[in-house]
């Protein structure tokens, strides 16, 4: 079935559903259609329990799929999301939300909630969860600073999410971005701002993390051809600090060289960390093979996602110098 403005999600057996959307006639459709990338062929799905357009669709942990909200074939924004189960092939009941929406963002925090965010209307600057485990939607206590629609969204390492660009209710178009903490259940303003604002544009995270957008609408009327990239270190974003504890015993490289750490970061925002080593005073420098334990069964804390606070969080990073530099005597 020809369609636009679908719902697609991506299904953990390799498949991909595409929900919904408008017809060649403008209307909303109920129907699915999934397609098998290893036959190369499209079959029909499950009809949907109703005809929504303008729906994003999100995969939960327990391979389920989440379709909230939409626009009916009246133009209005809907209160209802769809649960798919692909084991039993078929859309069980709807479920309510806490609002009605449409042209929303919906994000999978890393905790199996799911984040829905802003949207047309009354719901602009709102923030809902659903949680899988008892297929229920709750209200956030936050809100966005700016209420938004047509924005893209992204999951934070340390959980929560990021809200990036928009429409606003006076139809401007925005280069600002938020994100929510689930812990504390609030709203931030993001550092810095976009070079090119952006609504309705293609989204993709890179392998670092960092957000990319493509494309989108600059002003009400304007598509673009600009490709931005988050980059959190850059703007007004302070960069973050790390500062080693200097051994007070000697180490043993045979089992392992602890490296304690500080991370400070006045935003709080997760780091990333490379370590290096030389043994020529310093002119070149090789990575550090790391170490899972010690004898002692430290725990190495890795080298991604880490986190830092204005205060400072501690860490461990466990180098194995045996590897790199055949050691086996004290250093």
């Amino acid at each position: 079935t020809a369609r636009s403005h679908a719902a697609i999600a991506f299904l953990l057996s390799g498949k991909v559903m595409v929900a919904g959307g408008l017809d060649a006639m403008g209307v909303p459709l109920l129907s699915t259609e999934i397609y098998d990338p290893t036959m190369g062929t499209w079959m029909a799905g499950p009809n949907m329990q109703t005809a929504r357009t303008g729906a994003s669709a999100k995969v939960l942990g327990d391979g389920r799929v989440l379709i909230p909200g939409g626009m009916d074939a009246s133009s209005m924004a809907l209160m209802t999301a769809e649960v798919y189960d692909p084991v039993a092939g078929m859309f069980g009941a709807t479920v309510s939300m806490t609002a009605a929406r449409m042209t929303h963002s919906v994000t999978r925090m890393r905790d199996g909630r799911v984040l829905l965010a802003g949207g047309t209307g009354s719901a602009a600057a709102s923030l809902e969860t659903f949680d899988p485990d008892t297929d229920m939607f709750t209200a956030a206590s936050a809100t966005l600073t700016t209420g938004r629609s047509g924005h893209r969204a992204q999951r934070v390492d340390l959980g929560g999410g990021r809200i990036i660009g928009g429409i606003d209710s006076s139809l401007n178009v925005l280069n600002t971005g938020q994100r929510w903490d689930p812990v504390a259940d609030t709203m931030a303003d993001t550092k810095g701002t976009m070079k090119t604002a952006r609504a309705f544009a293609a989204a993709t995270s890179l392998p670092n993390g960092r957000p990319v957008l493509f494309g989108g609408y600059a002003t009400q009327t304007t598509a673009t051809s600009a490709v931005g990239i988050y980059t959190p270190y850059m703007g007004n974003n302070a960069l973050p600090t790390a500062t080693i504890v200097t051994p007070s015993t000697p180490e043993f490289p045979s089992l392992g060289v602890r490296l304690n750490y500080t991370l400070k970061d006045a935003e709080g925002d997760p780091v990333r960390i490379r370590a290096m080593y030389s043994i020529d005073g310093g002119t070149t420098f090789s990575a550090c093979t790391p170490k899972a334990t010690t004898i002692l069964n430290d725990m190495n804390d890795g080298t991604e996602g880490l986190a830092a606070s204005a205060a400072g969080v501690d860490h461990l990073y466990i180098w194995d110098a045996k590897a790199d530099v055949g050691q086996i005597d004290n250093t």
